[in-house]
């Protein structure tokens, strides 16, 4: 009897420790982004709600950027503006709330942006406006954060 008991105890323990790290959000979420002409990839399009770590790296050949914006426009719709007669979007324009950003990534270079954020719908671009700009040759995507 005492052989079972000590085993429920063991049991009983090892669930309330995974109940209780999983409840404190075990660290975070983290979301690979690989940059490159002209596409953004994500391995998840979504996390929870709080801190989320975006683990950046361009696979070039260009040099690019890494702009999280909280919107509920589309990812092809936000507001734009011009730089040198390039088109980008206007980081202070209607409809888009600027978050975080990572500027000058170097080609083979690798970032970290640890950012908090609230249940919503994001949209992470690269505003560079070289190479007849980023955002308007489609480097932008959806990113939707849950409760």
């Amino acid at each position: 009897m005492g052989r079972l008991r000590t085993l429920w105890l063991t049991m009983a323990a090892g669930m309330a420790l995974a109940l209780v790290s999983t409840g404190c959000g075990g660290g975070g979420n983290s979301v690979d982004a690989m940059l490159s002409n002209f596409e953004i990839e994500l391995d998840s399009d979504t996390a929870s709600s709080g801190e989320v770590t975006f683990k950046i790296k361009n696979k070039g050949p260009s040099v690019h950027e890494f702009v999280v914006f909280k919107t509920d426009l589309a990812p092809d719709k936000l507001p734009t503006t011009q730089d040198a007669g390039v088109t980008i979007v206007d980081e202070e324009g209607p409809g888009v709330e600027a978050v975080d950003e990572v500027e000058d990534i170097a080609n083979g270079a690798a970032a970290d942006l640890k950012v908090d954020l609230q249940p919503g719908k994001y949209v992470l671009l690269c505003n560079r406006s070289d190479d007849g700009g980023h955002y308007g040759q489609g480097m932008h995507a959806a990113f939707t954060v849950s409760s």
